[in-house]
């Protein structure tokens, strides 16, 4: 048997954590770093079949587990909003590392258990991390194209391609927990005038400007898109048709009263807004039709308003 085959069997590994190992490393070094090395491609090559971020932590875990026998292992990053918790993470003992790669950091893994980390256990740690950082920097550079790709450059707000994906899930998520849900269709009113009249990058400060009114009036919660051009969805979970035609004629007030400043210009703007509420039949496209038609409805009325879809929307939906 060569010795890289016996220096990669999980009983050779475990013999690198034994007491004194760290004290006899100076003989064994050469055999030790093939050791480590190994492991570490080992987990990289495991940890590269997926590009879920989940998926990469928990399989990393499985890794160690025979070798530490840690009982929790937690990973975050705050840039992105993770925090992804496996076992328990609550023991008196951790090992702590920063994850970095060519000065880029990707995060804080902590690996957790209720007895001391040996020396020896923690430079096995330090190597299998090394199996970690490339496939956790593809998954999360796979992640920052994802949220970009469903975010909208202008306002930041999430866009329609992930309204798309998101409003069939909160419906279903609706009818399951047998609660309400409502849906906003705003636009701003006479929008071309602004950009013939003070330009286009006018234009984008109002849209940006109407965006943060819109998300002022909102509960956590709810979830605002921009549908796109001067148009805005806002989708009120748990929220009836009487509580959504409070919140959206607030949003209405509320920009109506507002002004922006641009520059040298003092630009104001109204919105028009329909609403609806889920009813038993509708899925993702029949709730946004009937909005979408109380919204032309408002329009058509005069601008400036609120109007609720009516039993005609709602059958031709």
């Amino acid at each position: 048997m060569s010795i890289v085959s016996r220096i990669t069997s999980d009983r050779d590994v475990k013999e690198l954590l034994q007491p004194g190992t760290a004290d006899s490393m100076t003989s064994t070094s050469r055999r030790t770093r093939l050791a480590q090395s190994v492991m570490a491609f080992r987990i990289s090559s495991s940890l590269q079949t997926t590009l879920d971020i989940n998926q990469i932590i928990i399989l990393f875990g499985q890794h160690i587990l025979s070798s530490i026998h840690q009982i929790g292992v937690r990973y975050t990053n705050s840039e992105l909003g993770l925090d992804v918790n496996i076992g328990a993470t609550d023991s008196e003992h951790e090992f702590c590392h920063q994850l970095v790669v060519s000065n880029v950091t990707l995060g804080m893994l902590r690996i957790f258990r209720a007895a001391p980390f040996s020396r020896a256990e923690s430079i096995f740690l330090e190597y299998a991390l090394c199996g970690l950082l490339f496939p956790l920097r593809n998954a999360l550079l796979y992640q920052q194209a994802l949220n970009l790709a469903r975010k909208d450059p202008l306002t930041g707000l999430n866009n329609r391609a992930c309204l798309d994906d998101n409003l069939r899930r909160e419906i279903e998520l609706a009818r399951r927990r047998d609660d309400p849900l409502s849906l906003l269709v705003i636009d701003i009113d006479f929008f071309k005038r602004i950009n013939d009249m003070y330009g286009h990058s006018a234009g984008d400060f109002v849209i940006k400007s109407v965006a943060g009114c819109i998300h002022d009036c909102l509960r956590s919660s709810d979830m605002l898109y921009r549908w796109g051009g001067e148009e805005f969805v806002v989708v009120l979970s748990s929220t009836e048709i009487n509580g959504a035609l409070y919140v959206a004629e607030r949003i209405r007030a509320g920009i109506a009263q507002s002004t922006f400043k641009n520059g040298q210009n003092i630009l104001s703007a109204t919105v028009s807004i329909g609403v609806t509420p889920l009813t038993p039949d509708d899925n993702e496209i029949s709730l946004f039709k009937r909005a979408d038609a109380a919204l032309l409805h408002a329009k058509s009325e005069g601008r400036n308003q609120v109007q609720q879809a009516g039993a005609n929307e709602a059958a031709a939906a």
